[in-house]
C-alpha cells in the first residue's frame, strides 16, 4: 500500500472534481444579480472550508513524522492546487462585483461635488462666496433661495455701479466744456501777451549787446589779472605741498608702525584666549560628536512589509542628517 493511500483527508478528487463541475461555471451578472452574488459567495465559502479542513488535516498527520509529514504536505499540495483555481474563479467573480460598486460609488460622490462646485460657482458670478462645504450642505429650495438673493444684490449693485457711472461721465462732460472754454480763452490771452513780449525782447536784445561788449572787456582784463596770480599762487602751493607732503609720509609712517604693533600685540591676545576657549570645550565637543555618531548606527528592525520598511529607511534617514548637523554643530563651537 502506497503512502498516499493512509493519508486520509476525507476529499476524494471526486468530491473536488464536481465542485470544479458545479462551481466553475458561475459567474455574476452585473451589480443587480443579488442571486448570483449570494450563490457565487456561498460556493466560495465551501471550498474555502475545504481547504481549511485539508489544512487542518495535514498539520495533524504532519506531527507524526518528518517524512510522513512530508508525503502529507505533497498530498495536500496536490489537493490545493486542484482547490485554488476554483476558489480564485469564485473570488474574483465576487472581486468584480465588488470593485464596480466601488466604483459607482466612487462615481456618485464626484457627481455629488461637481454639483456643488457648479453651485459654488453660480453663486460667485453674482458676487456670493461661500464655503464648498457650507454650499454642499444647502438643500435645492435653501440653494435656490440663496441663489436667488445674491442674483438681485448682484443687479441691484450693478446698477447703482451704472448710474454713478452715467453721473461721473455727465460730469466729465461738463468739465471738459469748461476746460474748452479756458483754453480758449488762455490762447487768446497768450496771443496778446506775444506780441508784447516780442517787442519787449527786442529791446531786451539791443541792451544785452552793449552789456556783453562791456562785458566781455572786463572779462578779459579779469582773466589777464587771474592767471598772473594764479602763477604765483601755483608757485607758492607747490612748494607748501611738498613741504606737507614729507611731513604726511612721516606721520603715516609713524601711525602705521604704531598700528602695526597693537594690531600684532591683539591678535596674539585673541589668538591666545581662542585657544584657551577651544581647550575648554575639547570634552564637550567630543561628547557630542560621540553621541552623534551612535545616532547615526541605530538601524531599525527587520520588516517585511514595503511600506513599513520604507518608513524605517526614511527614518534612518533622518537619523544620519541629525548626526551631521550635530557634528557640524560640535564643530563650530
Amino acid at each position: 500500500m502506497q503512502i498516499v493511500d493512509l493519508i486520509q483527508y476525507n476529499l476524494p478528487d471526486a468530491v473536488i472534481a464536481q465542485m470544479r463541475t458545479e462551481y466553475m461555471p458561475l459567474t455574476i451578472n452585473g451589480l443587480d444579480d443579488a442571486e448570483g452574488y449570494k450563490v457565487v459567495h456561498a460556493a466560495r465559502m465551501v471550498v474555502k472550508g475545504k481547504r481549511v479542513e485539508v489544512e487542518k488535516t495535514r498539520k495533524e498527520l504532519k506531527a507524526d513524522a518528518l517524512e510522513y509529514g512530508r508525503k502529507v504536505d505533497a498530498e495536500a499540495k496536490r489537493i490545493f492546487d486542484q482547490l485554488e483555481p476554483i476558489e480564485t474563479h469564485l473570488k474574483n467573480e465576487q472581486q468584480k462585483i465588488d470593485d464596480e460598486k466601488a466604483r459607482i460609488e466612487e462615481e456618485k460622490r464626484k457627481a455629488e461635488r461637481d454639483r456643488t462646485q457648479k453651485m459654488v460657482n453660480a453663486l460667485a458670478l453674482y458676487g456670493k462666496v461661500l464655503p464648498f462645504f457650507e454650499v454642499a450642505a444647502m438643500n435645492d429650495d435653501c440653494y435656490a433661495e440663496v441663489l436667488k438673493n445674491a442674483k438681485a444684490e448682484y443687479e441691484a449693485e450693478q446698477t447703482r455701479i451704472a448710474a454713478e457711472k452715467k453721473a461721473q461721465e455727465e460730469e466729465a462732460a461738463r468739465l471738459a466744456a469748461e476746460r474748452a472754454e479756458l483754453e480758449k480763452l488762455r490762447a487768446e490771452q497768450a496771443e496778446r501777451e506775444a506780441v508784447i513780449k516780442a517787442e519787449r525782447d527786442k529791446i531786451e536784445a539791443e541792451k544785452r549787446a552793449i552789456e556783453e561788449a562791456k562785458r566781455k572787456e572786463q572779462e578779459r582784463k579779469d582773466r589777464e589779472e587771474f592767471e598772473r596770480k594764479a602763477l604765483e599762487a601755483a608757485k607758492i602751493k607747490a612748494e607748501r605741498e611738498a613741504r606737507e607732503k614729507v611731513e604726511r609720509e612721516e606721520k603715516e609712517k609713524t601711525e602705521r608702525e604704531a598700528r602695526e604693533a597693537t594690531a600684532k600685540v591683539e591678535a596674539e591676545r585673541k589668538a591666545k584666549e581662542e585657544a584657551e576657549r577651544q581647550e575648554a570645550l575639547r570634552p564637550d565637543r567630543e561628547k557630542l560628536i560621540k553621541w552623534a555618531k551612535e545616532i547615526a548606527l541605530i538601524s531599525g528592525p527587520k520588516i517585511g512589509n514595503p511600506k513599513a520598511h520604507q518608513i524605517i529607511v526614511d527614518s534612518e534617514a533622518t537619523l544620519s542628517d541629525l548626526a551631521d548637523s550635530i557634528i557640524r554643530k560640535a564643530e563650530a563651537l
